[in-house]
C-alpha cells in the first residue's frame, strides 16, 4: 500500500508542476501586445501611459513630463488607428526617441 501512495504523490507532484509551468508560460510578453489586442481606447491610452513609465525606467530616466506624456498618448492612439497590427511597445518606444 505504501508503494502506491508514494507513486501517487510523485505523479501528483509531476502533474502539478507541469500545470504550474504552463500557467506561467501563458503570461503575455508586453512587447508583443498589438494595438488590436487592446479592445478599448481608454485601456490603450492607459497602457501607453504605463509603457511610457516602463520604458523610461529601462533607460534609467524615471522623469515624467506631463506635456510629453499627453502627446505620446495621442500619437499612440493615432498610430494604432492607422496600423492596428503594430506592437504598442514599439510605437511608444519610437515616440519616446
Amino acid at each position: 500500500m505504501r508503494h502506491y501512495l508514494i507513486d501517487f504523490l510523485l505523479i501528483t507532484t509531476l502533474v502539478f508542476t507541469i500545470n504550474i509551468k504552463s500557467v506561467l508560460s501563458a503570461e503575455p510578453d508586453i512587447r508583443q501586445i498589438r494595438c488590436i489586442d487592446v479592445e478599448d481606447e481608454v485601456d490603450l491610452a492607459n497602457f501607453a501611459f504605463w509603457l511610457d513609465g516602463f520604458i523610461s525606467g529601462l533607460g534609467e530616466r524615471p522623469f515624467a513630463e506631463p506635456d510629453h506624456i499627453e502627446l505620446l498618448i495621442e500619437q499612440t492612439l493615432k498610430t494604432c488607428n492607422e496600423f492596428p497590427n503594430e506592437a504598442v511597445f514599439e510605437i511608444v518606444k519610437r515616440l519616446k526617441q
